[in-house]
């Protein structure tokens, strides 16, 4: 897994200094905030790898995959591969339509099987903006205290120091952005 951002795109962002304190602080908010972001979307968004799924489509001619396909390895359908003229991969990478020439047609009522690549190899822009955004909120609430752990609040009990873990809480257009990307499932 790599991270979403680095730390030098929060450090422009954000006007914030190199030093090495800082730099060893923001490398970890940065670790935190891609795996956070990457755990509420429900999936991986680096590092392209090959994915297998089946679907079973009633009466439909389009089929939203579990992932983004960066592209279509194979489709089998019943037993029987379709060529690349037989589907169409849609914008946004999610869904595929069965055509028949150029006419879009329904699924067979029978077991479709997807072989893809899901991920990407480089991070868009839209995900490095969102992880620089949190991480620079992160800094400003926790690494300018000397914490280096994102979402993380320490208190000090009776017996002496307790730290207490907390979802994190993502800045709202943050949070807009990873609610349209969140797979269902």
């Amino acid at each position: 897994m790599s991270d979403l951002c680095t730390i030098l795109n929060v450090q422009a962002y954000g006007d914030i200094t190199a030093s090495v304190p800082a730099d060893a602080a923001l490398t970890l908010i940065v670790a935190q905030v891609s795996r956070a972001m990457e755990s509420f979307v429900r999936r991986q968004i680096t590092d392209a790898g090959i994915t297998d799924e089946q679907h079973r489509p009633v009466n439909t001619d389009t089929i939203v995959l579990n992932e983004r396909a960066e592209a279509v390895v194979a489709i089998d359908v019943a037993g029987t591969a379709l060529v690349a003229a037989d589907w169409e991969l849609m914008s946004g990478n999610r869904m595929v339509v069965r055509k028949s020439g150029t006419a879009v047609i329904n699924w067979e009522n029978a077991l479709v099987k997807f072989t893809y690549t899901s991920g990407w190899t480089t991070v868009p822009a839209d995900w490095v903006m969102m992880a620089v955004k949190q991480s620079r909120h992160e800094w400003q609430q926790h690494g300018l205290k000397g914490s280096d752990r994102f979402a993380q609040l320490s208190r000090d009990g009776s017996g002496g120091q307790n730290v207490t873990w907390v979802p994190p809480t993502f800045l709202p257009d943050v949070l807009e952005f990873l609610k349209r990307e969140r797979r269902i499932a």
